[in-house]
């Protein structure tokens, strides 16, 4: 199905439906704090899977680190967050999801605080296309490493 001449896909993070070293880049949005760290690792590994050599991977994640982030999820949870708290379990601190990126074969390029809350991570794919493991071999060490 196409909208205004692109493609529409719904999928998983944990199973992108894409060839090997298809895109230059990969972005992960507002998604990384509702996977627990066994999900995380998967996905980081499929985005890493998909990109290209160099490919750049971005990703935004709520900031807790900046203190008014903190202030501010303490009143939310306790009010009208409380219906999604348990939504959000894979909550981590912008350097630990840098030392998965960095496990997982990318370089962290930049890392920056936006808005008020959130934190975005530019990384960039080392690995060579044909040095690429696949997916299923990733997703095998993955769970090995995090099972």
């Amino acid at each position: 199905m196409r909208r205004q001449g692109r493609p529409e896909v719904v999928c998983s993070a944990l199973a992108l439906p894409f060839a090997d070293g298809s895109f230059d880049v990969c972005t992960m949005l507002e998604v990384f704090e509702h996977m627990d760290s066994r999900r995380q690792r998967i996905a980081i590994a499929e985005a890493h899977r998909i990109l290209k050599k160099n490919g750049q991977f971005v990703i935004s994640t709520p900031n807790l680190v900046y203190g008014l982030f903190n202030i501010v999820w303490w009143f939310w949870e306790r009010t009208g967050g409380r219906r999604w708290y348990h939504e959000h379990v894979g909550m981590v601190r912008p350097e630990e999801v840098e030392r998965m990126l960095e496990s997982s074969q990318f370089t962290i390029h930049r890392s920056k605080r936006v808005a008020l809350f959130d934190r975005i991570i530019d990384a960039r794919c080392l690995k060579k296309q044909e040095e690429r493991q696949t997916t299923r071999q990733r997703l095998a060490e993955v769970d090995w490493l995090v099972g």
